[in-house]
C-alpha cells in the first residue's frame, strides 16, 4: 500500500514515562514491533509554575526532565536528533 494512503496505526509516547530523550528510542523501536505507523509526543516543552507539561511557559525550551544526562544547554538540539532518530525507525 502506497505510504500516503496508509492508515494511521498512533502510538501515544509520554515522555514522563518515557523519560530523557534516548530513553525514547526503545519505546519508538518497541511501537514500530507492534505495527505502529504513527508516534504522538506529548507536550515535552519547558512548562510553567504548575508543572504540568501542558502549562507551558517557554515554547523553544525543552523541559529538563526530558534532557539527556550532561546535556545542559543542548536541549532543542538533542530534541532534533531524536525526532530524526525517530524518523530513521519507520
Amino acid at each position: 500500500m502506497d505510504a500516503s494512503k496508509q492508515v494511521p496505526i498512533i502510538y501515544n509516547l509520554f515522555p514522563r514515562l518515557a523519560g530523557p530523550l534516548p530513553d525514547w528510542l526503545p519505546h519508538a523501536a518497541r511501537a514500530a514491533d507492534m505495527g505502529f505507523n504513527w508516534i504522538y509526543v506529548n507536550s515535552f516543552h519547558y512548562p510553567g509554575f504548575s508543572g504540568s507539561l501542558y502549562a507551558v511557559k517557554y515554547y523553544r525550551r525543552l523541559n529538563p526532565m526530558f534532557m539527556p544526562p550532561g546535556a545542559a544547554g543542548r536541549g532543542l538540539l538533542d530534541l532534533r536528533r531524536t525526532l530524526h532518530r525517530l524518523r530513521d525507525l519507520g
